[in-house]
């Protein structure tokens, strides 16, 4: 498995975003475009580079000539690329991505302030009374590893 992480910088020129953008297919521009929040655009941007960046290290395929479809659940996927799977994921400065010839999953999440009771609905019994066991400023980072754990799990499917 290869993993990459970008850590995006504090400003980027305009110039460069639009070269970026043009690497991408159409479709994908304009689901870009959809974002509100520039910061959004720009992680759902460079998480398509970093994936067509290592998939061309990989295979010597031209960027231009990837094309990226999805599955009934949203993920992406190669078609007629055989045994290479990618996923990507992004959140706060970081874009990351997976790279393997078996299904994989990744998945990055920003350490916000969180109201840790949303837990008891997503995590187990088991995991939710662990998370209250530990310390008061141990919960949050557990709560975050094991969300990012389930999320690449889920990813993977």
């Amino acid at each position: 498995m290869k993993i990459c992480a970008l850590c995006l910088p504090a400003e980027v020129d305009k110039q460069i975003i639009d070269d970026l953008t043009e690497t991408v297919s159409e479709d994908k521009r304009k689901r870009i475009a959809r974002y509100l929040r520039h910061e959004d655009m720009l992680r759902a941007l460079l998480g398509e580079i970093l994936a067509r960046l290592m998939i061309c290290r990989e295979t010597k395929i031209r960027s231009s000539d990837i094309e990226f479809y999805t599955n009934e659940y949203g993920k992406p996927f190669l078609r007629g690329v055989d045994n290479l799977f990618f996923n990507v994921s992004h959140s706060g400065s970081w874009v990351v991505c997976a790279l393997d010839t078996q299904p994989v999953g990744i998945d990055v999440e920003k350490m916000e302030p969180i109201k840790l009771d949303i837990a008891a609905g997503i995590f187990s019994p088991v995991e939710y009374d662990k998370m209250q066991q530990k310390q008061e400023k141990e919960k949050k980072e557990y709560f975050y590893n094991l969300w990012t754990l389930k999320e690449s799990y889920i990813k993977n499917a």
